[in-house]
């Protein structure tokens, strides 16, 4: 009930409205599922037995933080690397950015190499957090890939003589829109 009453729907320090909170209604299922009614009514019957229930919540950021970067390398035999400075603490985040750049060539994300964690080497990247890893990073690795796949896209478009917006990649090949068969591989390209 405290919390009820207390409850805003603006963030306090900016006063800007929350967007889609909800936390109120989850008080109220909460309390609702525990029932918080009938053990607050049957406490109160009893004299010399005082129990007690409570309840906490909290915030956690989620949706993406300071600016990151992240770079996608082709390479001559027609690998491809993602390389951020950011760490995988155990939330898979090698796997999902090698869905997301993946997904940008046309290719099963296991023909992706991800290197992680080396700032001195690579990119900079903010801290890695759980919730956060990704929805920071995971943009600038997929700009990253689109960046690559345009530039490589580019250079078949030149060795093709075909404007590059008729340059697609897929599993790996070169195609011209429009043909079933394939052009070259991506190592043609950059070998």
């Amino acid at each position: 009930e405290i919390r009820l009453k207390n409850y805003t729907h603006v963030e306090q320090r900016s006063s800007k409205p929350y967007s889609a909170k909800h936390l109120d209604k989850c008080y109220e299922k909460g309390a609702k599922m525990i029932g918080w009614q009938a053990f607050h009514s049957k406490n109160q019957a009893q004299s010399n037995v005082v129990r007690g229930m409570g309840m906490a919540s909290q915030t956690w950021g989620g949706g993406g933080g300071p600016p990151a970067y992240a770079w996608v390398r082709i390479n001559a035999d027609g690998t491809i690397e993602v390389i951020t400075g950011s760490q995988d603490i155990g939330t898979g985040t090698r796997t999902i950015f090698a869905q997301i750049a993946a997904e940008e060539f046309g290719i099963d994300p296991e023909q992706i190499t991800v290197q992680v964690g080396d700032t001195a080497q690579g990119p900079y990247d903010p801290v890695s957090w759980g919730s956060m890893t990704v929805s920071s990073v995971g943009p600038a690795v997929r700009q990253a890939a689109i960046d690559a796949r345009n530039q490589l896209r580019d250079i078949a478009s030149g060795i093709l003589n075909v404007p590059s917006d008729q340059i697609e990649i897929r599993r790996g090949n070169i195609y011209i829109q429009g043909e079933r068969n394939p052009r070259g591989k991506i190592s043609d390209i950059t070998g």
